[in-house]
């Protein structure tokens, strides 16, 4: 017995159905690309702004307002919970280390 050749149709159909498939699994993965780029950009923020931290004290520039009000929203929360000990504050080694791991978890 000879099988018959499907409608063009259903062709149509599943050509379509891999073709979206396709579309959704490249946007979830260009996805995950942008989110693990934004973290580990974040993560740069907060340790140009402690290593700044040590020779800038004026938060009024350019680039140090642009670190305060990018990375200040993490860090002070962390200062609520984590008391700094003999004026060294450990926020922002605490956040880089929650960032590392979120950016592990997702890759």
């Amino acid at each position: 017995m000879r099988w018959k050749k499907a409608p063009p149709c259903y062709d149509w159909a599943a050509r379509f159905s891999d073709r979206a498939e396709l579309f959704v699994q490249t946007a979830l993965n260009y996805l995950h690309t942008f989110a693990q780029v934004l973290i580990y950009l974040f993560i740069a923020a907060i340790i140009l702004r402690a290593l700044a931290s040590w020779f800038i004290r004026d938060y009024r520039g350019l680039l140090m307002g642009f670190l305060f009000d990018v990375t200040e929203p993490v860090l002070s929360p962390l200062r609520r919970i984590v008391p700094g000990a003999l004026g060294v504050d450990f926020s922002p080694m605490i956040a880089v280390l929650l960032l590392y791991v979120l950016g592990q978890f997702l890759g």
